[in-house]
């Protein structure tokens, strides 16, 4: 009894610093583009290598997440938290060029070092059999995080400085880095430092690589289109986060349901599947209703990416699973560096456009290669299995 108390506790504990995450991450994107427009007046092209370099501590996150294996997951959770609110507090004194690029990445290992771990430790809390359910249940808490976030900005945005929301921002990172701290001491493992690299998880290293170039793209350009080429307002920007974070708050739980009763495959074709049709639309369209429809969609679908953090905690036993995620973050991350980049360059020489149309032709690509993925619910499979002292894993 008193086992299931403390693990109900855990789980609310999470799910708090989930909320809190995300209201500090998205009060500081709900504002960015409009900030970047108005205040710094940058380019397409700077905006792609910002994103660029925005993204390059998801490379070096496996590294970071590798050497504090040695402890639990909560602790460095609360770390990276704590780098975010530091790093976005900065945001609201940033002028120049040069400090945005230093800011941002300085914020941005500690959003890189954070991702592997919120799976891995609602994984670990998950009951067996219900490890999409958990996923999903992550997905609502993080995007009500959002909505929140949003309806802070629609009320006060106006009337406030984009430096007093960028103070608000790291408060809330604050208050969710507290709340990992206060996770029992026996939530997550303690391992030796390690990398963990498989020849037998090349499937997930590449879709997640692929996921990573259609999922910048989109975070990179899509609002950015709707800024720069539709003059939307900041406020417009948020109902439409808004809109987006209520939508995701329905469907997450239940893409998490759909993940264990029919399988991570299953799901994931149908996400990419629809994908394909909104990258199409984005890149043909020129309807601004349209295309807040398609972005709205696009969220939707995403949330069928779970299905590959759920398929390699089927396949990879628990000790190998916080290093895999991480791996699994650095593939995402390789793509994130270079699409924003290729995007800002082809954006001036060719229009937005084409931008969206290689888009589709990832979302092409993954299609492919996802007859290669193992259909886990008709197999039975699972990470029980101890892993191989033999196999060929790189360890440091």
């Amino acid at each position: 009894m008193k086992i299931k108390k403390d693990k109900n506790l855990s789980i609310y504990l999470f799910f708090s610093a989930i909320l809190f995450t995300y209201i500090g991450s998205t009060l500081q994107t709900g504002i960015f583009n409009n900030f970047a427009v108005e205040k710094l007046n940058i380019l397409p092209s700077q905006l792609g290598i910002y994103e660029s370099i925005r993204e390059s501590p998801g490379i070096i996150a496996v590294f970071f997440v590798s050497l504090l294996m040695i402890w639990q997951e909560q602790y460095i959770a609360a770390i990276s938290t704590l780098i975010m609110a530091i790093g976005y507090f900065f945001y609201g004194f940033v002028n120049k060029w040069n400090q945005l690029l230093l800011i941002g990445f300085f914020a941005s290992l500690g959003l890189h070092i954070h991702l592997p771990l919120s799976n891995a430790i609602a994984l670990y809390l998950a009951k067996v059999n219900h490890e999409g359910k958990m996923l999903g249940l992550v997905q609502r808490f993080s995007f009500v995080g959002q909505f929140f976030a949003m309806g802070f900005i629609i009320l006060f945005g106006k009337y406030l400085p984009y430096s007093y929301i960028f103070i608000a921002s790291s408060i809330a990172l604050l208050i969710a880095s507290i709340f990992y701290l206060s996770l029992p001491k026996t939530v997550g493992i303690k391992e030796k430092p390690k990398i963990v690299l498989k020849k037998r998880y090349w499937i997930y290293y590449l879709l997640t690589f692929l996921e990573g170039c259609r999922k910048q793209i989109f975070i990179t350009f899509a609002i950015f289109v709707l800024v720069k080429a539709y003059h939307i307002s900041v406020r417009l920007t948020a109902i439409l986060l808004l809109i987006n974070a209520f939508a995701v708050i329905i469907v997450g739980p239940t893409i998490g349901k759909m993940i264990d009763r029919y399988s991570e495959k299953k799901v994931l074709f149908i996400s990419y599947f629809l994908s394909f049709f909104v990258f199409i639309g984005y890149a043909f369209i020129h309807n601004l209703i349209l295309l807040i429809v398609c972005y709205t969609l696009d969220n939707i679908f995403y949330l069928g990416s779970i299905s590959l953090t759920s398929y390699i905690n089927k396949i990879a036993p628990k000790n190998e699973l916080r290093p895999t995620l991480s791996i699994g973050v650095t593939m995402n991350h390789i793509a994130a560096v270079i699409m924003p980049f290729l995007g800002g360059v082809l954006w001036v020489k060719m229009g937005y456009e084409v931008v969206f149309i290689i888009g589709a032709v990832v979302v092409l690509i993954s299609l492919f290669f996802m007859k290669y993925l193992k259909d886990l619910r008709t197999r039975g499979e699972s990470n029980t299995q101890p892993s191989d002292p033999q196999s060929d894993a790189l360890s440091t």
